[in-house]
């Protein structure tokens, strides 16, 4: 009776443990079986993190939030066994959901994205819209709308604001300049771009005109605070040198699969149910906006809260040039094949008279040896239309410094084709040809100047009456390095209502005759946004 019972124990146990699947085939399950399998979320892992650039207004930071929540796959299965009740052995059966042995898990991403204070600052509720200070803290709380403020430092004047951020090479800058009863007043209606210590060291300032200049360079006659600080915005400084605000949004691009639908099946008399995330589809997160004046980065925007007056923290000094890119061009030996080009098809004077920046990827003279002869001759001399649309396609609208290059992803140009860019940490590179920018922010006070090894070809160029003598493709002047970043994410949708405008203008050029020069000046629209 003994032996009995225990072949009985071990031979239930077997049962109970029913049937794995085989290892070659995890996902199949065997005849019988519910023929799709159900899914049973296993594991939630909440993670916060804070992906720069991430500043969002005064004080306010954007956190991503990330659940990362692992699906197993599963199938259900009939589970039989014995089962002790009463004194006796009963044979029962029974639907169970159990593991499909080494099928690959999926995992859905939820992202959620809030607003909270930058790090050293404290929520306060805001009042009203207007500003709260707080004589117990000493903060000086930006009360808007919607409570997304954090407290700031009060600063009376603009002169403690610097005091407070211990930028003591811009004081002395003032000091020499006899400029502190300026800044020291409660009522100095100016908007002051500081940049750091070292950034002042390094120039080492001579005569006191060199510092005069310096200082009329970064500060303007009027507040403005970060928020009116909006993409091509032309200011003028104190010394009348005109600055350009160029402005970068950060999406966060994730795929998401958040849809779910319920199937429901019939295994003899009794209906089972599940749940399967089938909906995948991808978002954009707007994560922050990075600022720029004239290529130096706004760090820290609205430092100080201040009754009268505005003080934006800079990574550098704003770089000055009295020249105009056609001058740069003319004047260096680097592009004297593609200033001959610009001055051939007009689009020197389209730029001289432009009341718009522009940047230039200029390629430097190596980059047409590949390109025939003949194919020149006739580009520049007979038929100027399909050299028209490759230099246009060389010139994008606003100053695109090499700092805000590294936070795109792409690049409108006057062809109204876009440019792709390859990122790394401290490289950018274009196109999939991998181009790189050989020379770096050549400052102009009309733009900036970046020159490059390879001439850049639109899509669908047509080169018309010079087609026969378009048989060799140029080639780079220069070879990229074997280690390129990886492809950037798609493009993400366009927001900007400025880019909107600029898409719609006829930016190309019209049809050039054979003549020596064209007059353009009254040709191509201006602005346009491209983030």
């Amino acid at each position: 009776m003994l032996l009995y019972f225990f072949l009985l124990h071990i031979l239930g146990g077997f049962l109970v443990e029913g049937w794995h699947p085989s290892s070659s085939v995890p996902c199949s399950p065997p005849p019988g079986y519910l023929p799709l399998p159900c899914r049973v979320i296993r594991e939630l892992n909440s993670t916060s993190e804070r992906l720069p650039p991430i500043t969002y207004g005064v004080n306010v930071c954007r956190v991503l939030k990330r659940n990362l929540v692992s699906v197993y796959n599963y199938h259900w299965q009939t589970r039989c066994g014995w089962l002790y009740q009463h004194y006796s052995y009963v044979w029962r059966c029974s639907q169970q959901c159990v593991p499909a042995g080494t099928c690959s898990d999926t995992t859905t991403i939820q992202v959620s994205s809030r607003d909270q204070c930058c790090d050293g600052f404290m929520p306060r509720p805001p009042v009203k819209r207007s500003h709260l200070y707080q004589f117990y803290s000493q903060f000086f709380i930006p009360v808007v709308s919607q409570p997304s403020g954090c407290p700031l430092a009060w600063a009376s004047t603009l002169y403690r604001c610097l005091e407070i951020h211990s930028l003591t090479s811009f004081l002395t800058l003032v000091m020499i300049a006899n400029r502190t009863s300026e800044l020291n007043t409660t009522d100095a209606d100016l908007t002051i771009f500081a940049p750091p210590n070292a950034a002042i060291d390094a120039l080492n300032l001579s005569s006191v005109r060199e510092v005069e200049h310096f200082l009329s360079n970064h500060i303007l006659r009027e507040d403005k605070k970060s928020e009116r600080l909006t993409h091509n915005l032309m200011l003028q400084s104190d010394n009348g040198t005109t600055l350009y605000v160029t402005v970068v949004d950060h999406y966060y691009y994730i795929p998401l699969i958040y849809g779910h639908s319920v199937q429901r099946y019939t295994h003899g008399a009794n209906p089972y149910s599940y749940n399967y995330y089938n909906t995948h589809q991808s978002q954009y997160i707007l994560l922050g906006t990075d600022r720029y004046i004239t290529g130096s980065h706004i760090i820290n925007p609205d430092s100080c809260s201040i009754s009268k007056g505005s003080l934006h923290l800079l990574n550098w000094h704003i770089p000055y040039s009295p020249y105009r890119l056609s001058y740069l061009l003319q004047a260096s030996s680097n592009y004297s094949r593609f200033k001959t080009a610009l001055d051939a098809t007009g689009v020197t004077n389209f730029l001289d008279s432009s009341p718009s920046p522009h940047t230039i990827l200029a390629p430097v003279d190596a980059a047409f040896e590949s390109w025939p002869e003949l194919l020149w001759q006739c580009l520049l001399y007979f038929d100027r239309r399909p050299l028209n649309s490759i230099l246009l396609f060389h010139i994008a609208t606003g100053t695109e410094y090499y700092s805000s290059l590294l936070q795109r992803k792409w690049l409108a140009t006057r062809l109204n084709q876009h440019i792709q860019l390859f990122n790394t940490a401290n490289e950018v590179f274009l196109t999939s040809d991998r181009v790189p920018i050989l020379h770096r922010d050549q400052a102009a006070s009309d733009g900036v100047l970046h020159g490059i090894g390879f001439i850049l070809m639109p899509d669908n160029v047509d080169f018309g009456q010079c087609q026969p003598f378009a048989s060799v493709t140029p080639t780079p002047a220069m070879s990229p390095t074997p280690s390129m970043a990886a492809s950037p994410t798609p493009l993400p949708p366009i927001i900007s209502s400025d880019l909107n405008d600029f898409l719609s203008e006829a930016s190309i050029l019209p049809s050039l005759t054979p003549t020596p020069t064209t007059n353009l000046s009254n040709n191509g629209a201006e602005g346009g946004s491209h983030k």
